[in-house]
């Protein structure tokens, strides 16, 4: 700068030097300019997307220039102020050589502050750059993956494209109409095939999705199946344990019914074996005094007397007593022979309780085993569902990512809708032409808002109405004076779409409308519930309408309707 302003001492001198300074200033912008490209192409190192971070640093570099060349202009505006204050070309250079230089300076820091933080940003973008990178591979190995399918669809589409050409080559017989919709429709196919590419994109990523969603979904379904599967068996194997428990419990209640009257019994016995021992007790004291007597009797003749009779008396009461000695031990006997039978009940009943509890252990070991095997599965669906979750977490971040990505994209999706409806709006304007064209081909005859065909061959009513309804039409239906005027130029007798078959005397049309307005021939209808059909049968006159049998065999007259 100090070599610009040498020599320089005049007001013309000063504007040279200004001039030069800003040539200069220009100069170095632009080597910084071209310098900071060439950092930009250094550091995509030819990447994929390196293009984005060398445009962010020109971008910089083009802001920095600007700024560069505001100082200098705010310079210019402080030369041209000090000029016209009266300043000495002298004092107007030194002056503004040192403001110029301040600038320049305070510049320079900015410049460099600047300089950092954007070296900062790139650090972090090209951080950020490499992230995208590797997600960007990943993409590509998907992409590459689906480009089998995509292949399939163009084959798909290209088949169309030789269809679509057919139906041009058919368009170019048609009038001036024709033309001016073949050439919306050429304009609209390229619109459609941007359109087809972002959908075919849009539904790539779907099915990636999708597909990732129903492996989840599968996995998760396996193993709630194993899991109710081992829930059913495990009901099962509880309803089993609990029919055992409940018929367990009425065996311990019959046998605890049983014990009770046992221990009755035994009550009964043993209150019976005590009175039977109080009796022997007495029989021997009674035993005792008798030889006591029989004594006194050896030694007293007189005694043995009054002996003899009482013991007389007291045999009677032996006799008595031995009676119901005998009765007694005849109880016992039957209360031995019941305690037998319960005994055995009992055995029986202790057997049978042993199998149980034997059955009841076994069925408990296999309750823990299936416990076991139970636990295990748990674990290992626990595991799987940990997984599941670590899966799904990380689907959430991408699909976090792609919605962030999708974001930008909507705008242009919703462009793309219009035109799609546009499109569709052709495509049924084109359906529309390609139909009137086969009608066209089929004989058929326009008019009003319809077309209508009369047949070359006789059937019934309701097969004459089956075909017209594979044709994509119906009978047809006379609303109006035209109409029936039209039908009776046919000159044949013809089916239309008129029957009373649901209700006798209740004519409707088959759509399902009723007859308000009708051209019988006078004294029709008079068929009653035989006649259920309408025809048209005296065609030389307006009123031409007759009621027949709809068995009986005649021509029809189909009736398409066609959108205005």
């Amino acid at each position: 700068m100090d070599q610009a302003y040498m020599g320089m001492e005049d007001v013309s001198g000063s504007n040279v030097k200004l001039r030069r300074l800003v040539e200069t200033s220009e100069d170095n912008s632009i080597d910084d300019e071209v310098s900071q490209t060439v950092q930009c192409e250094t550091t995509g190192l030819g990447l994929p997307g390196s293009e984005f971070v060398k445009k962010s640093y020109c971008r910089a570099a083009v802001i920095l220039l600007g700024l560069l060349c505001l100082f200098l202009l705010i310079g210019l505006i402080i030369v041209f102020f000090l000029f016209s204050q009266g300043k000495s070309p002298g004092e107007m250079d030194t002056v503004l050589l040192h403001r110029l230089y301040n600038n320049v300076t305070c510049e320079r820091n900015q410049l460099l502050t600047s300089y950092n933080n954007l070296k900062t940003e790139k650090d972090q973008l090209l951080t950020s750059y490499n992230n995208l990178t590797t997600e960007r591979e990943q993409l590509l190995t998907s992409y590459n993956n689906l480009k089998t399918e995509k292949d399939q669809l163009l084959t798909s589409y290209n088949n169309l494209t030789t269809e679509r050409e057919q139906l041009l080559t058919s368009y170019n017989n048609l009038k001036t109409e024709k033309d001016q919709l073949l050439t919306s429709y050429n304009n609209l196919t390229t619109e459609r095939e941007q359109l087809l590419t972002s959908y075919n994109n849009l539904k790539t990523e779907k099915d990636q999705l999708l597909t990732s969603y129903n492996n989840l979904t599968t996995e998760r379904e396996q193993l709630l199946t194993s899991y109710n599967n081992l829930k059913t068996e495990k009901d099962q194997l509880l309803t089993s344990y609990n029919n055992l428990t409940t018929e367990r419990e009425q065996l311990l209640t019959s046998y605890n019914n049983r014990k009770t009257e046992k221990d009755q019994l035994l009550t009964s016995y043993n209150n019976l074996t005590t009175e039977r021992e109080q009796l022997l007790t007495s029989y021997n004291n009674l035993k005792t005094e008798k030889n006591q007597l029989l004594t006194s009797y050896n030694n007293l003749t007189t005694e043995r007397e009054q002996l003899l009779t009482s013991y007389n008396n007291l045999k009677t009461e032996k006799d008595q007593l031995l009676t119901s000695y005998n009765n007694l031990t005849t109880e016992r006997e039957q209360l031995l022979t019941s305690y037998n039978n319960l005994k055995t009940e009992k055995d029986q009943l202790l057997t049978s309780y042993n199998n149980l509890t034997t059955e009841r252990e076994q069925l408990l070991t296999s309750y823990n085993n299936l416990k076991t095997e139970k636990d295990q599965l748990l674990t290992s669906y626990n595991n799987l569902k940990t997984e599941r979750e670590q899966l799904l977490t990380s689907y959430n971040n991408l699909k976090t990512e792609k919605n962030q990505l999708l974001t930008s994209y909507n705008n242009k999706v919703k462009e793309r809708d219009q035109l799609q409806t546009r499109f569709e709006d052709m495509t049924k304007n084109r359906d529309n032409l390609q139909r009137k064209l086969q009608d066209c081909r089929e004989n058929w005859v326009a008019f009003s808002n319809s077309l209508y065909l009369v047949s070359s061959v006789r059937k019934s009513w309701e097969e004459s109405r089956q075909d017209c309804l594979q044709k994509g039409a119906d009978l047809m239906i006379i609303k109006s004076r035209e109409q029936q005027n039209f039908a009776n130029q046919f000159k044949k007798s013809l089916w239309i779409g008129l029957t009373d078959s649901e209700t006798d005397g209740t004519w409707k049309w088959v759509d399902g409308t009723r007859m308000t307005t009708s051209y019988w021939k006078s004294g029709e209808p008079n068929g009653g519930r035989i006649e259920n059909c309408g025809e048209i049968r005296f065609y030389n006159s307006e009123n031409s309408w007759n009621d027949a049998p709809c068995s009986i065999e005649k021509f029809w007259i189909c009736e398409k309707r066609v959108s205005p």
